[in-house]
């Protein structure tokens, strides 16, 4: 997969994903699925408030395929 830019990265509140496609997911250190958002319009911004720290997979799909990059949540 092509990746991703999110910025900043490490974050804490938020980060903007810059992709293309219809929906964002997000992955975590075990391989669950622990955010799906449908995305309107690019750039996206992801709420992280509430994600505990670690290092997540951030994978955008949609028609065009799928990108992905890694994000480390401070």
């Amino acid at each position: 997969p092509i990746c991703l830019r999110l910025l900043p990265n490490p974050a804490r509140e938020s980060v903007l994903v810059q992709g293309w496609g219809d929906r964002i997911e997000a992955i975590n250190a075990w391989g669950g699925v622990h955010h799906t958002q449908l995305v309107q319009g690019w750039p996206a911004r992801l709420d992280l408030s509430a994600w505990p720290p670690g290092v997540y997979v951030i994978r955008t799909m949609g028609p065009q395929g799928v990108r992905s990059g890694r994000l480390i949540v401070q």
